[in-house]
């Protein structure tokens, strides 16, 4: 462990300075985690274990489920196409892992489904990106404490206050069920047997809607 400010920490830290684009996480996962707890002011530093490029942990050879050959586990890891600005992990919290940034959570306390907040969030996200001029920002919904809906937005640290100004769009309510409007089974029944001249005369299994006209066995419900 290296002490803060002593001797040894300077020279690692100018070590890392001077080999910007030769170091590398060999653990994108555990990166992207450390880097968003970061962002949100959870997480100020992390603790990191060098290794030499030659060394058994950086060579292993290992397979992944879409690989047809074994490769060295940097070689696999090694999966940055902009040299480690941002992480490419699937998440809902992607694009807060990018160097700069700062996150303003909103909450929503008029919604109570999730359905209307999606929609409070596209409206919020929609709303934030014309302020700040942006085609997209990045984002996160999510549930509080009290089972409240609550919108994480991430954006450049300098443009937070005029985040922090956007009002929160007013609770939406979800539409509703298309199966709660559909009518029971008999009510549908009678229906067709109107439109046919006909009569409900039984409910239930087997029972015949009216006699209809000669040769005509009439409409049977079904359980």
């Amino acid at each position: 462990e290296i002490a803060e400010d002593s001797q040894e920490a300077v020279k690692l830290l100018a070590k890392l300075r001077a080999s910007a684009g030769e170091i590398f996480s060999l653990s994108n996962r555990r990166l992207f985690v450390a880097r968003v707890l970061k962002t949100v002011g959870v997480l100020d530093k992390v603790r990191i274990q060098e290794y030499d490029f030659n060394s058994e942990r950086v060579q292993r050879p290992q397979r992944k489920d879409d690989d047809e050959v074994e490769q060295a586990k940097w070689l696999s890891a090694l999966s940055t196409d902009n040299m480690g600005w941002s992480v490419d992990i699937h998440s809902g919290y992607r694009g807060f892992d990018e160097p700069g940034n700062a996150v303003h959570t909103f909450e929503l306390p008029e919604v109570t489904t999730e359905e209307g907040a999606s929609q409070c969030k596209r409206t919020l996200r929609n709303r934030i990106c014309q302020k700040l001029g942006v085609e997209r920002i990045a984002s996160h919904m999510h549930r509080g404490v009290e089972d409240t809906f609550l919108v994480d937005v991430c954006v450049p640290a300098n443009l937070i206050s005029k985040v922090q100004d956007v009002d929160v769009p007013s609770g939406v309510r979800a539409k509703r069920d298309h199966v709660k409007h559909r009518l029971p089974k008999e009510q549908i029944l009678e229906f067709l047997a109107m439109r046919s001249g006909q009569s409900m005369k039984g409910k239930g299994k087997g029972k015949s809607v009216g006699k209809g006209s000669k040769g005509s066995k009439g409409y049977q419900t079904n359980s």
